[in-house]
């Protein structure tokens, strides 16, 4: 009982949701007289179980025996009560998904739309069957429109209902508190609406202007499909980018890079010959096609990145696309901006970033949260830049129970508390900051493990306490822990045990001065050659090194 469809349905229903679904059931409406008292007993005794729905008096044969413990086949018993009953759910479900709270139709205003952006949905989608209720029997029966003139008002007037169709779309342009469903839904509608008008316009009035008419339809058919198609097709080519969707499987993989050509050529054909279809979300998502299909990072690219990343900032563009797709599009330009810095070591392609991460916390909200991933991101590439005054800021204001993915905040601000104090120079406070590597231990992110071991290690080699059994016990307990990170692919597993090696030789040779120049030399083409964590601080360390050494 515990998988059955009715309890997996029932766990997806919020408190609020089940406490109206315990009425929808009691309903003689809803719950036929057919074995009613049977389904809302069910209902009534599954409910107590909710929402986890795991304890073991859920077994079949306790529930059968408890329910029916007059019935010779009680758990036959129950199962035909479990079929009468999800039915019930379900028409629940989609009487109520949207929200409908009154008969009378009329538009949800800003307020309502943001807290449930559905209920516009259904608020069109209503205004769209009477419209074509009414222009279908109108159609039918050649009759005028003030002829079919109901009792309840204008609202079912056909032109009022366009005018109030017309209304709600041309006011409604904040796209970002949308789902991608609702997203692609409200394109779609909008086509309807001017498809509606002019069918109707065509049968009420003069067929040939009735007919021009069906070109405002045609043009936005053409904006629901570019949006649409640009919508999914950049999105598959990124995941296609991150994740190798399709690496083995070559026919879909071409068909993939066919689908990209195609859409790419048409989408900058219609875009050059017709300026109807310069809307935002069309541009935004036309700048990032270009930029998807740069050559090798260069400064070609680097433009293209450049330009997309300012379509994002603009008001008008930022509300075009869904709230997720906008963090995706940041999330690609930060990953690429980090790749240019690695690959130059240009400072500039980190202070696009930084803005990039001003941008993203000016964002955060009252009621919004930040992935721990990003807003360690956020801190390391300021330090980097050294604008520790503005994460000093940051550390102090911003709420850490904003922050998700990470079980163990107070460690983590802890962590990044002590890189603070570290790039400030100050070493003390930083150990004194920096938690025990057995309380970061705890971190079940092998990423955020291993930044804090390579900045452990750091403050204790400027400490001068490397070398002591404490710090050597940690650096081969951090050696075998981060090898045993599936979250971390072996590449990376490589970059933060190289480390280990790394500043044990500097700390060797840093202790031992006088004669080695030379291997610090080849120490130091080393790690340039190696991808490695915190390359830059190890090389400027082999630079101090050698600088003492000339001495």
């Amino acid at each position: 009982m515990f998988k059955s469809p009715l309890v997996r349905t029932l766990q997806l229903l919020t408190p609020v949701e089940l406490d109206d679904l315990h009425q929808f059931v009691a309903s003689p409406i809803f719950n036929e007289v057919h074995r009613y008292r049977d389904k809302l007993r069910l209902f009534e005794h599954l409910k107590k179980y909710y929402p986890d729905f795991n304890h073991a008096d859920l077994a079949k044969s306790s529930v059968g025996k408890a329910l029916f413990p007059d019935r010779s086949k009680h758990i036959s018993e129950l199962e035909r009560t479990m079929a009468l009953l999800l039915p019930i759910v379900r028409q629940f479900i989609a009487i109520t998904y949207f929200d409908v709270r009154s008969v009378r139709v009329h538009p949800p205003d800003e307020e309502e739309i943001r807290e449930m952006p559905a209920r516009m949905i259904n608020y069109l989608r209503q205004t769209l069957a009477l419209m074509r209720f009414y222009g279908e029997r109108n159609h039918a029966d050649r009759v005028s429109d003030t002829e079919l003139t109901p009792v309840s008002g204008k609202h079912n007037f056909f032109p009022n209902l366009y005018a109030n169709l017309s209304e709600v779309f041309a006011r409604q342009q904040d796209f970002n508190i949308f789902d991608e469903n609702t997203f692609c839904d409200v394109h779609y509608l909008m086509f309807l609406g001017e498809y509606e008008k002019a069918h109707y316009e065509s049968e009420q009035q003069d067929q040939r202007q009735g007919d021009a008419n069906l070109l405002a339809a045609v043009e936005q058919l053409d904006q629901f499909y570019l949006i649409t198609k640009m919508h999914l097709m950049t999105k598959l080519e990124m995941r296609q980018r991150t994740s190798n969707l399709f690496e083995a499987d070559v026919l879909r993989q071409k068909r993939l890079e066919a689908n990209f050509e195609i859409s790419k050529s048409f989408t900058n054909q219609l875009i050059k010959d017709y300026k109807y279809l310069r809307t935002p979300g069309i541009s935004i998502y036309l700048a990032l096609f270009e930029f998807l299909n740069a050559s090798e990072p260069g400064e070609a690219s680097d433009y293209l990145a450049t330009r997309f990343g300012r379509l994002l900032l603009r008001k008008s563009h930022k509300s075009a696309v869904p709230s997720g797709r906008l963090n995706d599009f940041n999330v690609l330009l930060r990953n690429y901006w980090v790749k240019r810095y690695h690959s130059t070591g240009d400072l500039i392609f980190l202070e696009r970033n930084h803005q990039l991460h001003k941008e993203q916390l000016a964002l955060v909200g009252p009621q919004d949260s930040i992935p721990s991933s990003q807003f360690q991101g956020i801190i390391l590439t300021a330090l980097k830049l050294r604008k520790t005054e503005w994460v000093a800021q940051i550390l102090n204001d911003f709420d850490p129970k904003k922050i998700i993915g990470e079980p163990h905040l107070d460690i983590l601000m802890d962590v990044l508390w002590a890189c603070l104090h570290f790039a400030k120079g100050d070493f003390l406070a930083a150990r004194a900051k920096m938690p025990h590597y057995i309380s970061y231990g705890v971190f079940q992110d092998g990423y955020l493990y291993g930044t804090a071991v390579s900045w452990d290690l750091k403050i204790r080699y400027e400490l001068d306490i490397l070398q002591e059994e404490e710090s050597m016990q940690m650096v081969k307990t951090s050696t075998t822990r981060i090898g045993r990170f599936r979250s971390l692919p072996p590449a990376m597993v490589e970059r933060y045990q190289g480390i280990f090696s790394f500043i044990t030789k500097i700390n060797r040779y840093k202790l031992n001065s006088g004669k080695n120049q030379d291997k610090i030399k080849v120490l130091k083409d080393q790690i340039a050659q190696t991808s490695v964590s915190e390359q830059e601080w190890l090389l400027t360390k082999c630079t101090e090194l050698l600088k003492t050494e000339n001495k």
